[in-house]
């Protein structure tokens, strides 16, 4: 059994066009292989503030004073 439908000529050029236009892009979009920069000297990035000495410092001293805070409130309310 034969399928086949009956368009003017001009109307399946046009449609042989876009669909050879759609799968010619599709091809095209796949020549270009990736752009992967892996100078690892280029821009080095900037230190995070959790590798910085200081950091841990502060952050240890604001821990024993909440601890403290806490500890101390607790043992006044233990009192009462």
């Amino acid at each position: 059994m034969k399928f086949s439908i009956n368009l003017p000529v001009s109307l399946k050029q046009c449609l042989t066009f876009i669909a050879l236009f759609f799968f010619y892009s599709l091809a095209y979009a796949q020549d270009r292989g990736p752009l992967i920069d892996v100078d690892v000297h280029k821009n080095p990035p900037a230190p995070a503030w959790y590798a910085s000495p200081w950091a841990w410092v502060i952050g240890a001293a604001a821990f024993i004073l909440i601890l403290v805070a806490i500890l101390s409130s607790n043992n006044r309310n233990k009192g009462n």
